[in-house]
């Protein structure tokens, strides 16, 4: 639980991205186009690669900046000063630390706390 309310402000992050990305509208603001896509992901997607007209509108993300509160109306939002940015990356980064280290104190408090038959999978 400790654990869990200190990361309040990436839960926060996640929860608010979610609602307005499911239910609402767009969640990014801007970021920057990767001009070397993985391979095979125009073909992936149906795209012929070697058409322009078609793959130009289709380029994967390398960075994507989130909009810093989704929920506010759409009339009272501002540009984001480049240090206040939140970048999708780094809260995916951040929430797969999370995931893990909440297996590890899960599994710990499991050990701690609940009287297993067999203690190993």
């Amino acid at each position: 639980r400790k654990y869990w309310e200190s990361k309040k402000d990436l839960i926060n992050i996640i929860f608010e991205q979610h609602d307005v990305s499911k239910h609402r509208e767009t969640i990014f603001v801007g970021g920057k186009c990767s001009m070397t896509p993985p391979l095979g992901f125009f073909e992936s997607i149906g795209i012929d690669p070697k058409d322009p007209s078609q793959s130009s509108l289709y380029w994967p993300m390398e960075t994507v900046i989130l909009k810093k509160d989704p929920k506010s109306p759409k009339v009272s939002k501002t540009n984001q000063p480049t240090e206040k940015q939140t970048l999708l990356e780094n809260v995916v980064l951040e929430f797969q630390e999370f995931a893990e280290v909440t297996g590890e104190l899960a599994l710990l408090d499991a050990k701690n706390n609940i009287k297993l038959k067999i203690t190993e999978l």
